[in-house]
Protein backbone atom coordinates (compact mmCIF):
# COMPACT_ATOMS: atom_id res chain seq x y z
CA UNK A 1 0.00 0.00 0.00
CA UNK A 2 2.41 2.44 0.75
CA UNK A 3 4.58 1.69 -2.32
CA UNK A 4 1.42 2.03 -4.39
CA UNK A 5 0.18 5.38 -2.53
CA UNK A 6 2.76 7.85 -4.67
CA UNK A 7 1.22 6.38 -8.19
CA UNK A 8 -2.01 6.54 -6.90
CA UNK A 9 -1.26 10.32 -5.78
CA UNK A 10 0.41 10.88 -9.03
CA UNK A 11 -2.67 9.81 -11.43
CA UNK A 12 -5.01 11.66 -9.28
CA UNK A 13 -2.77 14.79 -10.13
CA UNK A 14 -2.77 13.91 -13.69
CA UNK A 15 -6.26 13.68 -13.29
CA UNK A 16 -6.81 16.52 -12.00
CA UNK A 17 -4.45 18.26 -14.31
CA UNK A 18 -6.25 16.65 -17.47
CA UNK A 19 -9.80 18.12 -16.08
CA UNK A 20 -8.32 21.66 -15.59
CA UNK A 21 -7.00 21.24 -19.51
CA UNK A 22 -10.71 19.82 -20.88
CA UNK A 23 -12.66 22.59 -18.25
CA UNK A 24 -10.07 25.18 -19.55
CA UNK A 25 -11.04 23.85 -23.00
CA UNK A 26 -14.56 23.64 -22.63
CA UNK A 27 -14.33 27.72 -21.03
CA UNK A 28 -12.28 28.42 -24.07
CA UNK A 29 -15.13 26.96 -26.53
CA UNK A 30 -18.00 28.14 -24.63
CA UNK A 31 -16.81 32.01 -24.75
CA UNK A 32 -15.82 31.44 -28.41
CA UNK A 33 -19.31 30.32 -29.38
CA UNK A 34 -20.79 32.70 -27.43
CA UNK A 35 -18.35 35.50 -29.13
CA UNK A 36 -20.01 33.84 -32.34
CA UNK A 37 -23.51 33.99 -31.25
CA UNK A 38 -23.27 37.61 -30.47
CA UNK A 39 -21.28 38.48 -33.88
CA UNK A 40 -23.88 36.72 -35.66
CA UNK A 41 -26.61 38.47 -33.99
CA UNK A 42 -24.98 41.69 -34.59
CA UNK A 43 -24.53 40.56 -38.60
CA UNK A 44 -28.03 40.39 -38.73
CA UNK A 45 -29.71 43.29 -36.95
CA UNK A 46 -27.55 45.18 -39.63
CA UNK A 47 -28.98 42.99 -42.49
CA UNK A 48 -32.29 43.92 -40.98
CA UNK A 49 -31.98 47.72 -40.56
CA UNK A 50 -30.46 47.49 -44.34
CA UNK A 51 -33.28 45.56 -45.40
CA UNK A 52 -35.46 47.75 -43.79
CA UNK A 53 -33.97 50.78 -45.79
CA UNK A 54 -33.74 49.14 -48.92
CA UNK A 55 -37.84 48.71 -48.42
CA UNK A 56 -38.44 51.94 -47.05
CA UNK A 57 -35.91 53.26 -50.56
CA UNK A 58 -37.85 51.39 -52.53
CA UNK A 59 -41.44 52.67 -51.40
CA UNK A 60 -40.35 56.47 -51.63
CA UNK A 61 -39.01 55.67 -55.37
CA UNK A 62 -42.40 53.81 -55.76
CA UNK A 63 -44.09 56.92 -53.99
CA UNK A 64 -42.32 59.40 -56.29
CA UNK A 65 -42.54 57.89 -59.68
CA UNK A 66 -46.12 58.00 -58.93
CA UNK A 67 -46.61 61.08 -58.05
CA UNK A 68 -44.67 62.87 -60.98
CA UNK A 69 -46.63 60.52 -63.29
CA UNK A 70 -50.14 62.02 -61.79
CA UNK A 71 -48.88 65.60 -61.63
CA UNK A 72 -47.83 64.87 -65.60
CA UNK A 73 -51.32 64.02 -66.29
CA UNK A 74 -52.71 67.09 -64.20
CA UNK A 75 -53.52 69.31 -66.84
CA UNK A 76 -54.19 72.50 -64.86
CA UNK A 77 -53.59 73.78 -61.13
CA UNK A 78 -57.05 72.45 -59.44
CA UNK A 79 -55.94 68.99 -60.82
CA UNK A 80 -52.46 69.39 -59.51
CA UNK A 81 -53.74 70.79 -56.34
CA UNK A 82 -56.45 67.52 -56.00
CA UNK A 83 -53.09 65.48 -56.59
CA UNK A 84 -51.46 67.16 -53.84
CA UNK A 85 -54.10 66.57 -51.24
CA UNK A 86 -54.59 63.21 -52.13
CA UNK A 87 -50.42 63.07 -51.50
CA UNK A 88 -51.11 64.49 -48.21
CA UNK A 89 -53.44 61.76 -47.18
CA UNK A 90 -50.94 59.26 -47.94
CA UNK A 91 -47.61 60.84 -46.75
CA UNK A 92 -49.00 62.36 -43.05
CA UNK A 93 -52.55 61.06 -42.89
CA UNK A 94 -52.69 61.67 -39.09
CA UNK A 95 -51.68 65.22 -39.58
CA UNK A 96 -53.26 68.16 -40.32
CA UNK A 97 -51.54 69.42 -43.68
CA UNK A 98 -51.89 72.59 -46.19
CA UNK A 99 -50.28 74.54 -49.05
CA UNK A 100 -49.77 77.95 -48.69
CA UNK A 101 -49.22 79.37 -52.18
CA UNK A 102 -48.82 82.99 -53.52
CA UNK A 103 -50.05 84.23 -56.85
CA UNK A 104 -48.38 85.54 -59.88
CA UNK A 105 -47.33 88.75 -57.75
CA UNK A 106 -45.73 86.33 -55.44
CA UNK A 107 -46.94 88.91 -52.27
CA UNK A 108 -49.69 87.25 -51.18
CA UNK A 109 -50.24 83.28 -49.79
CA UNK A 110 -53.43 81.87 -50.67
CA UNK A 111 -54.62 78.59 -49.05
CA UNK A 112 -54.59 76.59 -51.81
CA UNK A 113 -55.00 73.01 -50.43
CA UNK A 114 -55.17 71.40 -47.11
CA UNK A 115 -55.95 68.23 -45.56
CA UNK A 116 -57.10 67.38 -41.57
CA UNK A 117 -58.00 63.95 -40.29
CA UNK A 118 -60.09 65.24 -37.35
CA UNK A 119 -62.04 68.56 -39.86
CA UNK A 120 -59.89 70.83 -37.99
CA UNK A 121 -59.16 74.03 -40.13
CA UNK A 122 -56.01 74.59 -41.20
CA UNK A 123 -54.66 77.76 -39.16
CA UNK A 124 -51.27 78.83 -40.28
CA UNK A 125 -51.58 82.72 -40.68
CA UNK A 126 -48.40 83.85 -42.85
CA UNK A 127 -49.78 85.95 -45.91
CA UNK A 128 -46.38 86.22 -47.73
CA UNK A 129 -43.74 84.35 -48.52
CA UNK A 130 -41.05 86.72 -47.19
CA UNK A 131 -43.00 86.54 -43.36
CA UNK A 132 -42.35 82.61 -43.64
CA UNK A 133 -39.20 81.16 -41.96
CA UNK A 134 -39.23 77.93 -44.34
CA UNK A 135 -39.73 79.45 -47.43
CA UNK A 136 -37.61 82.62 -46.34
CA UNK A 137 -34.52 80.48 -46.07
CA UNK A 138 -35.24 78.02 -48.32
CA UNK A 139 -35.13 75.16 -46.04
CA UNK A 140 -37.15 72.97 -44.61
CA UNK A 141 -38.13 73.65 -40.90
CA UNK A 142 -39.28 71.48 -37.54
CA UNK A 143 -40.72 73.14 -34.37
CA UNK A 144 -41.00 70.41 -31.69
CA UNK A 145 -43.39 73.00 -29.68
CA UNK A 146 -44.81 76.19 -30.83
CA UNK A 147 -43.97 77.60 -27.86
CA UNK A 148 -41.15 77.09 -27.99
CA UNK A 149 -38.54 80.42 -27.97
CA UNK A 150 -37.50 79.79 -31.33
CA UNK A 151 -40.74 78.41 -32.36
CA UNK A 152 -42.52 80.36 -35.85
CA UNK A 153 -44.36 83.14 -34.45
CA UNK A 154 -47.08 82.01 -36.52
CA UNK A 155 -47.85 78.94 -34.64
CA UNK A 156 -48.54 80.52 -31.28
CA UNK A 157 -52.19 81.95 -29.73
CA UNK A 158 -53.87 78.87 -32.02
CA UNK A 159 -57.29 77.67 -31.16
CA UNK A 160 -56.48 74.69 -31.09
CA UNK A 161 -53.68 75.09 -28.81
CA UNK A 162 -49.60 74.20 -28.52
CA UNK A 163 -49.10 71.63 -32.00
CA UNK A 164 -45.75 70.57 -33.48
CA UNK A 165 -45.31 71.70 -37.39
CA UNK A 166 -42.90 71.11 -39.79
CA UNK A 167 -43.23 73.40 -43.24
CA UNK A 168 -41.33 72.62 -45.89
CA UNK A 169 -40.86 75.83 -48.74
CA UNK A 170 -42.48 75.01 -52.10
CA UNK A 171 -39.80 76.59 -55.27
CA UNK A 172 -41.03 77.68 -58.69
CA UNK A 173 -37.91 78.33 -61.24
CA UNK A 174 -35.73 78.90 -57.60
CA UNK A 175 -37.68 81.10 -55.86
CA UNK A 176 -39.98 80.18 -52.58
CA UNK A 177 -43.54 80.93 -53.39
CA UNK A 178 -45.17 78.82 -50.84
CA UNK A 179 -45.13 76.06 -47.91
CA UNK A 180 -46.40 73.27 -46.91
CA UNK A 181 -47.11 73.59 -43.61
CA UNK A 182 -48.23 70.74 -41.76
CA UNK A 183 -48.88 70.37 -37.61
CA UNK A 184 -49.40 67.80 -34.75
CA UNK A 185 -48.83 67.35 -31.16
CA UNK A 186 -46.26 68.77 -29.10
CA UNK A 187 -43.27 67.04 -29.53
CA UNK A 188 -44.38 64.50 -31.85
CA UNK A 189 -41.51 63.99 -34.09
CA UNK A 190 -42.22 63.60 -37.72
CA UNK A 191 -40.94 60.33 -39.47
CA UNK A 192 -38.18 61.13 -41.50
CA UNK A 193 -39.20 59.09 -44.73
CA UNK A 194 -42.36 61.39 -44.23
CA UNK A 195 -41.00 64.93 -43.86
CA UNK A 196 -38.29 63.73 -47.15
CA UNK A 197 -41.67 62.55 -49.12
CA UNK A 198 -42.71 66.14 -48.26
CA UNK A 199 -40.00 67.42 -49.96
CA UNK A 200 -40.06 65.69 -52.97
CA UNK A 201 -44.06 67.04 -53.05
CA UNK A 202 -42.99 70.53 -52.54
CA UNK A 203 -40.38 70.04 -55.37
CA UNK A 204 -42.46 67.76 -57.90
CA UNK A 205 -45.64 70.07 -57.21
CA UNK A 206 -43.54 73.52 -57.79
CA UNK A 207 -41.85 72.22 -61.02
CA UNK A 208 -45.82 71.59 -62.43
CA UNK A 209 -47.12 74.97 -61.53
CA UNK A 210 -44.54 76.73 -62.58
CA UNK A 211 -44.57 75.04 -65.51
CA UNK A 212 -48.48 75.12 -66.10
CA UNK A 213 -48.02 78.75 -65.34
CA UNK A 214 -45.70 79.94 -67.67
CA UNK A 215 -47.82 77.94 -70.69
CA UNK A 216 -50.63 80.12 -69.24
CA UNK A 217 -48.54 83.41 -69.58
CA UNK A 218 -47.35 82.69 -72.67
Amino acid sequence: MLLGLPLAVASARATRNQQDKTDGLVGRLTDQLAEAIEVAGEQAQRQEVQARRQENQALRQEFESRLANALDMAGGEPEVIDVIERAFSVTLPSSTVELLLADNSRAHLTRMASTSPTGAPSGCSVDSPDHCPAARRAQIQLFAHSDDIDACPKLRGRIEGPVSSVCVPVSIMGRSVGVIHATAEPHAKPDDDAVRDLGTLAKLAGARIGLLRVMVET
